[in-house]
């Protein structure tokens, strides 16, 4: 478990940061009150990039898409069989045009 983390404020880091404090308070040393320390994420510039890239050009549409069906009443993110079923019906094609609009290596095994 290291020392401490070093992390943006993005909101996918909430909950690794929260771990980190959790994990790092039943020790007894100098750095238990600095286990988690955010700064600026300047040295993930690409990936950041790359992520509004994706956003912009593909995963709004469907972010979109679901965000009607929940506004409808037609989805209920907290119903766990909501979510298996909406998994079943757009993995597989936003799989496919992740593979072919992005030329990735498609993750299917033959």
């Amino acid at each position: 478990m290291p020392l401490v983390v070093r992390t943006d404020r993005g909101t996918e880091n909430v909950h690794i940061a929260s771990s980190q404090q959790m994990l790092r308070e039943q020790h007894q040393n100098s750095l238990v009150n600095v286990a988690v320390m955010f700064g600026s994420s300047n040295h993930n510039q690409r990936i950041e990039r790359f992520w509004s890239y994706l956003r912009h050009a593909f995963l709004d549409q469907y972010m979109d898409l679901f965000q009607g069906y929940i506004k409808s009443g037609v989805l209920d993110t907290s119903n766990a069989l909501h979510n298996e079923c909406l998994a079943f019906c757009f993995l597989g094609v936003i799989r496919k045009n992740l593979t072919q609009d992005l030329e990735l290596p498609s993750c299917e095994t033959n």
